[in-house]
């Protein structure tokens, strides 16, 4: 891999797309309290909020891929696996009330309720906005690649 200065818009879409990855952990309290997160989606069970916080890894390892490089690829795979979870949470709002998970957590002032709710509002659109900038980077990628040919 092509190393590039930290300026680069890769690099930063990549740690920060990292770092709201591994925001899990305090969301689940450093997989202390898992379970409640998991509890309300089949998609966040232990092994698949594990998998969240590798693929955080991959985004990160990819920090220093520079438009043109063959591996910028991964961009688009990147984007793909966002989309996933989009379309996960899109669906999972359209038959779920997370103001009742709200009001579960603020009647029971339990922690891990309140960081579950937390959790079910905002991962989607985070998502959302991570899939936009991944299929961006892809996309200067592609049209870099072409311009170099």
């Amino acid at each position: 891999m092509k190393q590039v200065h930290s300026g680069a818009p890769s690099y930063a879409i990549c740690v920060l797309g990292a770092l709201f990855n591994f925001g899990l952990l305090p969301l689940n309290l450093g997989f202390t309290s898992w379970e409640s997160i998991a509890s309300h989606d089949e998609a966040f069970s232990w092994v698949g909020q594990v998998s969240i916080l590798l693929w955080g890894g991959a985004y990160f390892a990819a920090r220093n891929l520079k438009s043109g490089d063959a591996a910028s690829d991964l961009f688009l795979l990147f984007a793909f696996e966002k989309l996933l979870y989009v379309v996960n949470f899109v669906s999972w709002h359209s038959t779920h009330n997370v103001r009742a998970l709200w009001s579960k957590a603020f009647d029971t002032a339990q922690v891990d309720l309140h960081m579950s709710a937390l959790f079910y509002t905002v991962y989607g659109v985070g998502d959302l906005i991570f899939c936009l900038l991944f299929a961006s980077l892809w996309l200067v990628s592609r049209r870099n690649t072409r311009k170099a040919e």
